[in-house]
């Protein structure tokens, strides 16, 4: 492998990498719009198709058109997977400048640190490796799905059969501002809990009532209580009542829940289960709905190696990283539960996602395509056997 011809080529292509993600960012494709998800798409299938990989593009049931490519050098070697998600969340606050503006030596707009930027990464990386000569065993399989940040939930259906043959997994989510990668990520369940009580007028008969509201209130201090161990929980949605002067007989709450180990995702479901079987309002009637979509990615086979290779390449480049263990979830957490080896980061260095803040450093664009492009073409190279690998 020519790592000078790889890092040559990205230095000299700075502005371009720039225009890609203009081109991306400038589309506004959140989840919800499927056609404009789709034309991000187009983008990134056009580029792919031009490093000679055969692109297919799944529909989405709802959501936008996912794109699938490979590329099958031919030649033996392991097989992996290249991941992405092209969709965003909606405008963070009214008026929002949703395009993406150079401030200095940040980057701004939405989906700029999540996840447009570790897109056009990817995209740039394999790039730098067909220009330097590379490429040529092994497989690479890219997977940019449509609905990622509503928990993927077509895109995970189809996540066995992507999976089928990889070896290792390289996912393009944005790293901390620091540069700190991701080496485990929470996983995360989000419920719905659902309460019926008795309506009733609140002035002339209270008494023949059974608040929803005060029977909800009771289970979200319970729940919120369940925090600890790395565990938090978030009641995000509450609704309820139709007057202020009746006793009201519905009310609801979803809870997102966050948890560091399927331990404690299995005291959470308990712990869940035991609150809404209780009741504190007479004669009221709870229903609990959702599960874990996301299980906790925690440490398999061949998982440290990557980590170890990706901060090798990293120091050689002159910016040490460190792996750090992130709240958020994504498709590496299903990913690893399945058995691939995987590493989460390989996007923009920055901050903000979701916020009008969001943001990423504009020089960890070149940055971060030099080191996945070094470590794609070490992991189809074989510098490592598998069997090797730490646990």
């Amino acid at each position: 492998m020519d790592s000078l011809a790889i890092e040559r080529f990205v230095d000299e292509n700075g502005l371009g990498i720039k225009e890609l993600l203009q081109k991306t960012v400038d589309i506004y494709s959140p989840s919800c719009d499927a056609a404009s998800v789709t034309a991000v798409g187009d983008v990134f299938a056009e580029e792919l198709r031009g490093l000679g990989f055969h692109v297919s593009r799944p529909q989405g049931d709802g959501y936008g058109a996912h794109v699938l490519a490979d590329l099958d050098t031919g030649k033996p070697g392991p097989k992996i997977l290249l991941m992405g998600h092209m969709d965003t969340v909606e405008l963070p606050a009214a008026g929002y400048d949703y395009r993406m503006r150079v401030d200095g030596d940040l980057i701004r707009g939405l989906g700029v640190q999540d996840m447009k930027g570790g897109d056009v990464i990817l995209t740039w990386a394999l790039r730098a490796l067909k220009n330097a000569g590379g490429l040529t065993a092994g497989s690479i399989r890219v997977f940019f799905n449509a609905e990622e940040e509503p928990g993927s939930p077509h895109s995970r259906k189809l996540l066995p059969s992507v999976l089928e043959g990889v070896d290792y997994a390289l996912l393009f989510e944005g790293a901390e501002d620091d540069g700190s990668m991701t080496g485990s990520r929470k996983g995360c369940g989000v419920f719905r809990v659902t309460i019926h009580g008795r309506a009733s007028h609140a002035g002339a008969d209270p008494e023949k009532g059974r608040s929803a509201i005060h029977e909800l209130a009771e289970k979200i201090l319970a729940i919120e209580a369940l925090k600890g161990n790395g565990t938090t929980l978030n009641v995000g949605i509450v609704k309820g009542g139709t007057a202020a002067y009746v006793v009201p007989e519905y009310a609801e709450a979803v809870v997102d829940v966050r948890v560091p180990s399927p331990e404690e995702q299995k005291r959470i479901e308990r712990e869940l289960a035991r609150i809404t079987g209780e009741s504190c309002v007479p004669d009221t009637r709870t229903e609990i709905s959702g599960s874990f979509h996301r299980p906790p990615m925690g440490s398999i086979p061949g998982g440290k190696a990557l980590q170890e290779l990706t901060a090798e390449w990293a120091t050689k480049l002159g910016f040490p990283v460190k792996f750090v263990t992130s709240g958020g979830v994504g498709d590496i957490n299903n990913i690893v539960a399945a058995g691939v080896p995987g590493l989460d980061g390989f996007g923009t260095d920055g901050g903000g996602p979701h916020g009008v803040d969001e943001h990423i450093r504009a020089d960890s664009l070149v940055r971060k395509t030099k080191l996945a492009a070094l470590v794609i073409e070490s992991v189809l190279e074989g510098r490592w056997a598998h069997s090797q690998m730490e646990a």
